[in-house]
């Protein structure tokens, strides 16, 4: 049976390759509500990286690291000395811990602490709604294998 750190470490792999497309989607999102013409990368990061093409690399690479750490993070509510409410806080202060210091870099966000306070809140609210689906439908599933256990116990 696969341990926790290799469980972690494949993962972060799989997390890796999903957040590689996924951050330059995100990053696209303002233009599309501001309905004018895609950037692809803020203006900080082209300013960092002195090409469009290095920006791209950058923003790419540095969205996979965010992927990895949310996908690899999920392995912590698989510790079954932790609670389900320390995992979870354990994994978003991972993702929040990743997210915020590459977003500054990357220039998603501006580094001031109302913009840092703001999306962490927002990705707090987005992560507590995630967990609770998560939550119901776990609690659903289990309420329905132990039916199936007591019909077939009769």
């Amino acid at each position: 049976m696969e341990n926790l750190r290799e469980k972690f470490i494949r993962r972060g792999i799989t997390g890796f390759l999903i957040g590689l497309p996924v951050g330059d989607l995100i990053a696209v999102i303002p233009d599309l509500i501001a309905a004018r013409p895609l950037r692809w990368v803020s203006d900080v990061l082209l300013i960092r990286a002195g090409s469009l093409a290095g920006a791209l690399i950058l923003q790419t690479l540095f969205s996979g690291v965010i992927g990895m750490a949310a996908i690899a993070g999920m392995t912590f509510y698989e510790i079954e000395s932790w609670s389900m409410y320390k995992s979870a806080l354990i994994h978003y202060l991972l993702i929040i811990g990743v997210f915020i210091p590459i977003a500054l870099f990357l220039g998603w966000i501006t580094p001031h602490i109302g913009d840092i306070l703001f999306m962490s809140g927002i990705m707090g609210v987005v992560y507590l709604l995630i967990w609770l689906f998560m939550y119901w439908n776990y609690r659903r599933e289990t309420e329905d294998l132990n039916r199936e256990i007591k019909g077939n116990k009769k």
